[in-house]
């Protein structure tokens, strides 16, 4: 697992990947949808439906991260998608 709202892959494996010069491949990279941009709070309190972000949206630092997201996204006219996806491939992991 490895996105905007779970880096612990950076600290964790990375390091010993590149070392022993092993390939990664990342998954979750949109954290179950979630920083696809099509969630809201207010979509998200919706308790007639619990989807796979219920765990995201209850933390306040992912919905910053979201925010963040969206902005770049506006201002590149791109997807919240692409932009999650995109900063995870320049990571070179």
């Amino acid at each position: 697992r490895y996105n905007l709202l779970d880096r612990s892959f950076e600290d964790d494996y990375a390091p010993m990947c590149e070392e022993l010069g092993l390939g990664v491949a990342p998954w979750g990279s949109l954290a179950e949808g979630f920083l696809s941009g099509k969630h809201t709070k207010e979509s998200a309190g919706d308790t007639k439906r619990i989807n796979s972000t219920s765990e995201h949206s209850k933390v306040e630092r992912n919905w910053k991260i979201l925010q963040v997201v969206q902005q770049i996204a506006t201002e590149t006219n791109r997807s919240c998608s692409q932009i999650s996806i995109n900063w995870m491939l320049r990571k070179g992991i």
